[in-house]
């Protein structure tokens, strides 16, 4: 608890309350992940980005590629 206070202290004032929501959130994620915490959280959410990333780029080439044969037949 004394370095928890020691931060705080070191902390302007106006950001003090989002470094308690940041260390309530880490606090959390190592109870539900005591070997990587938020950065396993960060990790999963990443890899879905990816995936996101690549559905979307397939989509938008099937949207080009059902325009485009649209356009040629008008």
């Amino acid at each position: 608890a004394s370095n928890v206070t020691k931060l705080l202290n070191d902390i302007p004032v106006h950001q003090r309350e989002d470094a308690v929501n940041s260390l309530a959130y880490e606090a959390d994620a190592r109870v539900k992940d005591p070997v990587y915490g938020c950065v396993g959280a960060i990790s999963i959410l990443q890899r879905q980005i990816i995936h996101l990333q690549k559905e979307l780029a397939i989509a938008r080439s099937e949207l080009a590629r059902y325009t485009g044969i649209g356009m040629l037949g008008a």
